[in-house]
Order: C-alpha cells, then sequence, then structure tokens
C-alpha cells in the first residue's frame, strides 16, 4: 500500500468502510492508517454493519492492540445500521 504522505503527521485519519471493502487488505489500510498518525493521534472509523460488524471491528483491534475510546451504533433504519468509532493509536 503506497502512499507519498509523511508518516506520524496527523492528529486524525478518516475512513469509510468501503474502503475497506474495495481493497480487500483490512490489515495492511488500518497498519497505513495507524502510521500516518503522531503519538497521541486518533482513527475514526464510519462502517455499515452489513459489511463488517461492530463485533469484528472490536476483535481486530484487540488483536492489533488498538483501544476502541468511543463507538456509537446507529440503528434508525435496519437496511443502514452502521457504526463510528473512535481508535487511539
Amino acid at each position: 500500500m503506497e502512499t507519498t504522505l509523511e508518516e506520524g503527521q496527523f492528529d486524525i485519519v478518516t475512513m469509510i468502510g468501503s474502503t475497506l471493502e474495495e481493497s480487500k487488505q483490512y490489515k495492511k489500510v488500518f497498519d497505513k492508517c495507524f502510521n500516518l498518525l503522531n503519538d497521541n493521534g486518533y482513527l475514526m472509523l464510519m462502517d455499515f454493519t452489513k459489511h463488517k460488524t461492530m463485533d469484528y471491528f472490536e476483535k481486530v483491534m484487540l488483536l492489533s492492540n488498538r483501544h476502541i475510546i468511543d463507538k456509537q451504533v446507529y440503528e434508525k433504519y435496519e437496511s443502514l445500521s452502521f457504526y463510528i468509532c473512535k481508535v487511539r493509536k
């Protein structure tokens, strides 16, 4: 996964789940995002539960030794339920 962005320069990196779905490289995408963050940075992820469930995301973060510090699940419309997570580097 290539980028011209310098590592460690961002306070926050945002991502939507379709990026992960298109890449099919979950771990590589997350590793690259976390490498872009400075030491106090955060990843903000929004994903539809039909792509990856919140439980799945929590397991991936746990296995990566990452800490979810805030999460919200939105289920007003069942066919469009999604979650947003804030993850510390």
